[in-house]
This record gives C-alpha cells, structure tokens and sequence, in this order.
C-alpha cells in the first residue's frame, strides 16, 4: 500500500503550496469545486488554483462538489492531520483501509492479531468545510476583504 502513501504525500505537497495565502496575514477561505475541464477537484484562492486528480480516487461522487468552501481553521486542522498520518509511516504497513465520504475521508489500520478490538482510526481528512447558497452567503460576507 505504498501507492496510498505516496499519493497522500502529493496532495499535501501540493495543497502546502497555497498555505501562505490560506493562513497568512489575512486569512482566506479556499474554494473547492469539481472542474469539469480537467475533471477533478480545483482549489482556488485569490492567485492560484491547484487541480488534485489523486482525491478521485478517495471520495464519493466528487463531481456533487459545487460552490463549496475550505475555511482556514479547517485547512489547518487537514494539513496537520496529512502530516501526523504521512510522518507515522503507519500508510505503507498492511491492513489499511480507506472509508470514502463526499467531502473527504477516513483512514483505519486493523490488527489480524486482534480482531476482537476493531479497526482503530488512523486520521480523518476533510477537504469542505462546508456548501451550499446559506453558507457561501456566510463566508463571503466573513471575508469580504480578501476575496
């Protein structure tokens, strides 16, 4: 399962990129849609845009993704938890199971030596904050200053 490592590894390295912008001086929310284009999740704050094709793979139905927003607490919490997940190492061992939602996913390790206990859960990683009119009305007038 080293592919799941190394995939995770290219979307933080990826999503580091916009971190200046997202948790600088001015905090800004990042937009997250499906781009029909390139066929994938597009993150876009004021001056970049990334296209991460590696989350297909991991969520329900990415294409449902409209007009949803990252909120900077939020991004925060998913960087640090790429990084305790990728720093553990724990993704390149056996056992590892991915459970996809719409906006992100779990990540559980299971022990064959003791079944009796479960799955324990490895991180959580979340990619929305949250959607729809409500909220965008919301994050706009939050942060009418930067966007």
């Amino acid at each position: 399962m080293p592919r799941l490592q190394d995939e995770l590894l290219e979307v933080y390295n990826n999503l580091s990129e916009i971190s200046d912008t997202v948790l600088g001086d001015h905090p800004s929310p990042v937009s997250v849609s499906f781009d029909t284009r390139m066929g994938c999740l597009a993150f876009k704050v004021y001056s970049k845009s990334l296209y991460l094709r590696q989350l297909n793979y991991y969520l329900l139905r990415p294409d449902k993704i409209k007009n949803a927003w990252l909120l900077p607490g939020d991004y925060d919490e998913l960087m640090s938890s790429f990084l305790r997940l990728i720093k553990s190492g724990r993704l390149i061992q056996d056992h590892i199971l991915v459970i996809p939602d719409y906006t992100g996913f779990q990540i559980y390790q299971t022990d064959p030596r003791n079944l009796s206990r479960g799955p324990q859960e490895l991180g959580t990683l979340m990619f929305v904050s949250g959607q729809g009119r409500w909220f965008s009305w919301r994050v706009r007038q939050k942060y009418k200053d930067v966007l």
